[in-house]
């Protein structure tokens, strides 16, 4: 089964494609289409990524294991909890860019490449 926020990134995988093989014109025919998707997907439940209790891990812990921030810690709590860069912005009272900046670190120092490899990546080096 495919997670909304999966679904959210192959919508805007897809986006990027049709802009590099579609004329602009073509381009701009399939614009309200992605629009609607993005809208339909906006609306549907977001999965907790994991089942890793955040919140019983220490920011010590974290800077320990991870060398993360306490910023970058609040991040990733919100990241664990299925939080899009936006509302991570949102809730922290930052900038979407600060907090894509934010999200990219932890990915950096926790070693994955996405932000559903994280439960797993801190379960493994939390136990």
């Amino acid at each position: 089964m495919v997670d909304s926020v999966s679904l959210a990134h192959a919508v805007t995988r897809l986006e990027g494609l049709l802009r590099i093989f579609l004329s602009p014109q073509q381009h701009h025919q399939c614009a309200s289409l992605l629009r609607e998707l993005h809208a339909a997907i906006a609306v549907l439940p977001r999965p907790r990524l994991g089942a890793v209790a955040s919140d019983d891990i220490s920011d010590d812990a974290l800077h320990q294991r991870f060398r993360l921030t306490k910023r970058e810690a609040e991040v990733l709590r919100l990241l664990l909890r299925g939080e899009s860069n936006s509302e991570v912005a949102h809730r922290l009272h930052l900038s979407e860019h600060t907090a894509h900046h934010h999200t990219e670190q932890v990915l950096r120092k926790v070693h994955v490449h996405s932000r559903g490899r994280l439960p797993a990546a801190i379960a493994a080096r939390s136990g």
